[in-house]
């Protein structure tokens, strides 16, 4: 039986205080429906980070796996490029 493709985001690291738990926050823009101005939106997840190898201000990849947890339902996976806060900010903006 073959698995069906998972879902994968890129975001930000904002908070590793817990043990093998990170938040990601994930920032896009969207069209507003009646206006058409450009609103940013930020959405935050809890992913699973085995080894709490991620620090704040990393960019991780997440993908969704079973739930184990009643707020944990992702894997964190670090990217191939890890960027300071302000710089990856500035880098979503413009990508």
């Amino acid at each position: 039986m073959q698995r069906a493709n998972r879902k994968t985001r890129i975001g930000m690291v904002t908070s590793d205080k817990m043990d093998k738990t990170v938040v990601v926050s994930i920032v896009e823009f969207v069209r507003h429906p009646l206006y058409g101005k450009a609103v940013k939106r930020t959405i935050k997840f809890k992913a699973h980070d085995e080894e709490n190898t991620c620090k704040k201000g990393d960019r991780v990849k997440i993908m969704d796996v079973l739930q184990t947890l009643r707020l944990k339902q992702r894997l964190s996976y670090p990217s191939c490029r890890t960027l300071p806060c302000r710089f990856l900010f500035f880098y979503l903006l413009f990508a």
